[in-house]
């Protein structure tokens, strides 16, 4: 409210008055979101929607595959008549994969990266990319197992004879524990998110492990 005695004052735009604090992004963040805004076409054609739902069934529905026939062979093959001992046997899997991994990254026995140049031979590319794909498709067998094993674990101690109810305790606490440790994107799978391969970074434990999640309040970035 302005009185009769008083002069108007003009308030100066944000960027030239020094009472304003600007609140501006960190300078690496912006030019992330400007490059990502300048990979987005300005009128999406035709053909960029074509690609874009066709990446998303295709490499979506390979993963599915890959998954289902995976946990269905170790349905088939690991203890078939004992679920309780399959479940534990397949978490052991995969965290003894993930162990052994583990223990040979820190010793260096696996390279962190793995850079070809352009005169790089044909064969040496070709086997590197062999080894790539195999080292992929164990972690891959790794990651099934650990789920697997997790999964059916849940099923059988947590509410066995209550499915509805042992999935919202399920989702409820994955949700929580997620958030506190600031990596609910984690749920991310495809057709959400996908992984190109590469073989720079294929061997790198820092390139798919988080080594930064800490506690931290519920919600807080």
């Amino acid at each position: 409210m302005i009185s009769s005695g008083e002069t108007p004052r003009v308030v100066d735009p944000p960027d030239t008055n020094p009472d304003f604090e600007k609140c501006t992004t960190d300078p690496s963040q912006s030019d992330i979101n400007n490059k990502r805004a300048s990979e987005v076409p300005k009128n999406s054609s035709l053909w960029y929607t074509f690609e874009f739902w066709l990446s998303i069934l295709a490499i979506g529905s390979g993963v599915v595959f890959f998954w289902r026939g995976s946990w269905t062979l170790f349905d088939h093959y690991l203890e078939p008549n004992d679920t309780e001992a399959s479940a534990w046997y397949s978490l052991a899997i995969g965290l003894g994969i993930l162990l052994l991994y583990y223990c040979a990254y820190i010793t260096k026995l696996v390279p962190q990266a793995v850079v070809l140049s352009s005169d790089t031979h044909c064969c040496v590319r070709l086997l590197v990319g062999t080894v790539e794909r195999l080292f992929t498709l164990v972690l891959g067998v790794a990651a099934v197992t650990f789920w697997r094993g997790v999964w059916m674990l849940q099923n059988e101690y947590i509410l066995a004879d209550d499915t509805c109810s042992s999935a919202w305790i399920s989702v409820c606490c994955g949700v929580a524990l997620l958030s506190l440790l600031g990596a609910l994107r984690s749920i991310h799978a495809p057709p959400v998110g996908f992984v190109g391969d590469g073989v720079a970074e294929a061997f790198d434990i820092a390139h798919w492990q988080m080594p930064k999640i800490r506690m931290r309040c519920l919600w807080t970035g």
